[in-house]
């Protein structure tokens, strides 16, 4: 009998064994956990929850622990963080079973009393072109175009405080979504008129029809639109948006209707010191100027608005069609964040609405420039750029090119060369390890501190590559340099570079 129970013993210990020996095999540890934020900054007693991805997505145990480095600062529960204080704090995500780990930094910020305000207008400048058109005429996106979309996502946001205004100016089209279509009034947006358009009760109201209609890429058209905002929506601060196409210095907001005529950097600033004038308000500023188009943020293009805003927001590369992801930061201006708090939301969400920062296939960029630091960062580039006059000659100059240039970060693809925009910092970067060009440690240092200070907050998809948030010009086969044609730009001892070793 005992003999008996001992054979049966046996088979059923290996059997156990085989089912251990399974069960640790099949068992997928976690490798890596993202956030869709490198960085954060919060008000106290505001909260938001950060989204988290775990690596690889079969993992057999996914459970996260938090945990905060100063409760007193921030607290920490499931993902979501609320701030309690001013201060620094890490929040920490932590997986047990593998012992990974993935910390994020948070700055905790009060609203200081200049950062609050009453009272908000923003001005959108809404040159619909044909990325308004193609779509409103095919069957594609429902009959909807991307600029009606976008207006649309706007409307969609509940809870306007009424001393805070949206204002529209729609042209630049040649066909404009119907009202039957979009759901935005009882009117259609008219394609042959310039309309002035208000948000009020998730729908827009029309304000007044031009009479005429002039170019949307004619300075006088924005200077008379941004006229209007400041005269009949008076407010503490006011933004301007600037919607359509963009090709960086080469301008933006290019008319459809008018031969694709667009405005200059010098045009846009030339609009908006006019209509700051016009209504007593020289010397003053406005909030920011944002630009919904593609290829914008340059440092030339920077400098240039500094002298009329304070914090600028564009993309370094060609913007996805849908452009920027208007409810996720609306809502934000609508609870009256400060001006900085709304950009970052602003950022984050168009970066998030194309696949998020760890997405290889997300090559979008988007930042918030501090323009009030810009004067810092042109003196910095400038005096880098006259010891580098020094280096370059005639002779070494297509090494230059080869050995820096071409390996620098680059923008729009396979018509680089006739936007010539390339990332300023990884440029720098690529300068201060090169043993022929480098102008010396002083130099480099200078503007990579500099160029900190004035790129305040920054996401990119993974696929952007060495993206830091700011382009610099330059041409390198192109015969036209745009420095020549446009003679906007106050970098002059880059200039020089461009024109002499460029093209």
């Amino acid at each position: 009998m005992k003999k008996l129970v001992r054979l049966l013993f046996i088979p059923l210990c290996l059997a156990l064994a085989s089912c251990n020996d399974s069960s640790e095999e099949s068992e997928v540890k976690v490798t890596a956990i993202a956030f869709n934020k490198a960085s954060a900054n919060v008000y106290v007693g505001d909260s938001f929850k950060l989204k988290t991805k775990i690596y690889p997505t079969d993992a057999t145990d996914t459970k996260i622990t938090w945990s905060s480095s100063d409760k007193s600062i921030a607290t920490v529960e499931g993902g979501k963080i609320t701030a309690l204080k001013e201060g620094e704090v890490t929040i920490t995500a932590k997986n047990k079973k593998s012992g990974v780990t993935k910390s994020l930094p948070v700055k905790v910020k009060e609203i200081k009393e200049e950062e609050r305000y009453d009272s908000y207008t923003i001005l959108m400048y809404v040159c619909g072109a044909n990325l308004e058109s193609d779509y409103a005429e095919s069957s594609q996106l429902g009959g909807i175009g991307l600029a009606t979309r976008d207006i649309l996502e706007i409307l969609s946001v509940p809870n306007k405080p009424d001393d805070i205004n949206i204002v529209i100016e729609t042209g630049g089209a040649k066909k404009w979504t119907t009202a039957a279509t979009a759901g935005y009034g009882d009117y259609d947006i008219r394609s042959d008129k310039l309309q002035i358009h208000h948000v009020e009760d998730n729908k827009i109201v029309l304000d007044r029809t031009l009479d005429t209609y002039t170019s949307m890429g004619n300075y006088s058209t924005l200077q008379s639109f941004i006229e209007y905002g400041l005269t009949y929506y008076p407010a503490d601060k006011t933004g301007l948006v600037l919607w359509n196409h963009g090709g960086g210095i080469q301008g933006v907001c290019f008319d459809e209707k008018k031969s694709s005529d667009g405005l200059s950097t010098t045009e846009v600033t030339t609009a908006v010191s006019g209509a700051l004038s016009s209504c007593g308000m020289s010397g003053q500023k406005l909030e920011w100027i944002g630009y919904d188009a593609c290829l914008m943020s340059v440092q030339d293009i920077a400098e240039k608005n500094s002298q009329y805003f304070n914090y600028m927001v564009s993309a370094e590369e060609t913007e996805s069609g849908y452009g920027w992801a208007y409810q996720t930061w609306i809502d934000d201006l609508y609870r009256k964040r400060p001006t900085e708090a709304f950009l970052e939301a602003l950022v984050d969400g168009f970066i998030d609405d194309n696949g998020g920062i760890n997405s290889s296939r997300n090559d979008q960029t988007l930042a918030v420039l501090d323009l009030r630091k810009m004067s810092a960062y042109k003196t910095a580039w400038e005096n880098m750029s006259g010891a580098l006059k020094k280096i370059i000659n005639s002779g070494n100059s297509e090494k230059f090119n080869a050995d820096l240039i071409k390996k620098t970060k680059y923008y729009a693809g396979e018509y680089v060369e006739s936007y010539g925009l390339f990332d300023a910092k990884d440029f720098v970067n690529k300068l201060a390890a090169n043993s022929t060009f480098n102008p010396g440690e002083s130099y480099i240092n200078a503007v990579l501190e500099t160029h900190k200070d004035v790129v305040l907050y920054s996401a990119i998809g993974k696929g952007a590559g060495k993206s830091y948030g700011m382009c610099m010009y330059y041409t390198y086969s192109w015969r036209t340099s745009w420095y020549n044609d446009y003679s906007f730009t106050s970098f002059i001892n880059w200039k020089y570079i461009v024109d002499t070793y460029g093209g």
